[in-house]
């Protein structure tokens, strides 16, 4: 008479030459084996491999989640980093290679009636000469206008988009 103590291992045995024995007919038939044999597929762990950060920043796993740590100047949407206009500006570059120095230069929104101050001041901008104007309001559009000495001779440049973190250069020839 056999003891219940030998049952149990071939108990497991049998149970598992069973599970083998399943799976390898599955496989020779080109079946999938039993549901109830599957293994779980496993979970990968959150990774930064396609995250760009639209180039503005660097992506980082926080709270079990990738998420962009973005440059200065920008913040986070979702998986970009995009211009915070709280805190980003756009600058002009004016290269004067007209044959003529250039007392006013004015800025204005797009289509405005009128071209606002004067935003040289007191200086000039001599001719072969250029300037670089900063912290101009970004993501809008700007007229231009540039003035000799005595209002004789001008330049203007309508619907420029001025972007975020950028430097707009207007050549004046």
């Amino acid at each position: 008479m056999r003891s219940n103590a030998m049952a149990y291992p071939q108990r497991l045995v049998a149970t598992t030459l069973f599970a083998f024995a399943t799976l390898v007919m599955a496989a020779c038939h080109g079946e999938a084996p039993p549901s109830s044999l599957q293994p779980e597929s496993p979970t990968r762990p959150p990774s930064c491999a396609n995250v760009s950060c639209s180039g503005n920043g660097t992506c980082a796993i926080a709270n079990g989640s990738p998420s962009c740590s973005c440059n200065s100047g920008y913040r986070a949407d979702g998986l970009s980093c995009v211009p915070d206009a709280s805190t980003a500006s756009a600058s002009l570059e004016v290269v004067n290679n007209s044959i003529y120095d250039i007392y006013y230069l004015y800025l204005s929104p797009c289509g405005s009636d009128t071209w606002g101050p004067d935003i040289l001041g007191n200086k000039r901008l001599p001719t072969g000469y250029s300037a670089t104007l900063r912290n101009i309001p970004c993501g809008r559009c700007y007229d231009l206008k540039a003035d000799t000495y005595a209002h004789g001779k001008s330049a203007t440049r309508y619907n420029n988009y001025f972007s975020c973190n950028t430097t707009f250069t207007w050549t004046i020839n």
